[in-house]
């Protein structure tokens, strides 16, 4: 078995220190759901990647942070969207290793990811495990109420904040000449 497969979040989805009440409930409700998922039923056999599709994959604000967050500390860019190829339905995620079939993002990968082979409407695409967590419809509606959503949409929140740099001098006067 893959060593990297078992590997727990262990506090990697942090709170941003900024993060309202509200984010910190989000963090500890998703926290407390990934900590009672079962962990080392899988054998790393990567057949599920075929499912790891696009910018589809949902994700609430604390993911997308934890994701950020974890790829900074391992001096890593954001991966570039992928692109469709001949006879593939969808583009596949851009954290998916084209190589090796690994999620470059495991350990702090989203819930949808997380419930691959632990649901009945995920199952495992070679059947060597069975749906585990019964309760992964509950858990996925309250999942829906927190507002989840495609990486790139939380990037382009995250670019919409970024303050642009104040116009040069001689931009400002050719603005006033202008009007």
């Amino acid at each position: 078995m893959n060593p990297d497969l078992s590997y727990r979040t262990g506090g990697v989805l942090q709170p941003r220190p900024s993060a309202s009440p509200g984010c910190q409930q989000v963090t500890e409700w998703l926290h407390s759901v990934y900590e009672r998922l079962p962990v080392g039923i899988c054998d790393g056999c990567t057949d599920c990647a075929l499912r790891c599709a696009g910018e589809v994959v949902p994700m609430v604000a604390a993911e997308y942070h934890a994701i950020r967050q974890y790829l900074d500390n391992q001096g890593q860019p954001v991966p570039p969207r992928r692109q469709r190829r001949w006879g593939q339905m969808m583009a596949p995620c851009r954290f998916l290793a084209e190589d090796s079939r690994l999620c470059t993002i495991y350990p702090v990968r989203p819930l949808i990811c997380r419930l691959f082979g632990l649901v009945e409407w995920l199952p495992c695409p070679t059947g060597k495990q069975t749906a585990v967590v019964n309760d992964g419809l509950d858990l996925m509606r309250r999942y829906a109420e927190l507002g989840p959503h495609p990486f790139s949409f939380w990037q382009q929140q995250r670019e919409d904040l970024t303050p642009s740099p104040a116009p040069s001098r001689r931009g400002e006067r050719e603005s006033a000449e202008i009007l």
